[in-house]
């Protein structure tokens, strides 16, 4: 019998200042590497005294089991901030059963607005939480792949009257501490007070 195979994608994810709804993200592959150590000192080595740019970069070490034919045996995923601090881990194993998340332990609340990056840098309102330890117990099928945060998002023209949404991880999430239009700040207080009624 032989032992798994791991190796670790390195990747870059950035947004160059200023911040706004709908700005370019930036995603570049860096590396592949065979322990995490390596692909972690290259990040180190990447880290400069300047950060503070305004905008937002992060790193993203996601390890990939070889020759696996189940896709939640690729391996957990770590997410690095720009000063290389571990902004969170995502195991890789959605299906895995999954004893839920107390509320405190979460670093963002409902509510609250935050950034986060997909193809493009999007700002919107925390509208749910992963489920708590006593919902998981309740539903009986909660999975690691839950453990996700609820984010409302707006309509191209700025509508709050939308479905729009995304359940990205809360290590991809970022506090809005940028200028935000007011009128932009009303419409997701109001897609949350929708959602929240």
């Amino acid at each position: 019998m032989t032992s798994k195979r791991t190796i670790i994608e390195l990747s870059e994810v950035s947004v160059d200042a200023p911040l706004a709804d709908g700005a370019r993200a930036w995603v570049h592959q860096l590396a592949v590497f065979s322990t995490y150590e390596k692909a972690e000192s290259l990040v180190r080595e990447r880290i400069t005294k300047d950060e503070d740019s305004g905008g937002i970069r992060y790193y993203v070490l996601a390890e990939r089991t070889l020759d696996v034919t189940r896709l939640d045996d690729l391996g957990d995923t770590t997410i690095l901030g720009a000063d290389g601090a571990v902004r969170g881990l995502i195991h890789g194993a959605y299906e895995t059963p999954w004893g839920g998340r107390d509320p405190e332990t979460c670093r963002f609340k409902p509510g609250q607005l935050v950034g986060f990056v997909g193809h493009v840098y999007r700002v919107g309102v925390v509208l749910g939480l992963p489920p708590s330890p006593a919902e998981a117990h309740r539903l009986s099928g909660i999975t690691i792949g839950d453990d996700c945060v609820l984010i409302g998002l707006l309509s191209a023209d700025g509508s709050p009257e939308t479905s729009d949404h995304e359940h990205p991880h809360e290590a991809y999430l970022f506090s809005v501490e940028h200028e935000l239009p007011e009128e932009r700040r009303a419409a997701l207080a109001r897609r949350f007070e929708a959602y929240a009624r």
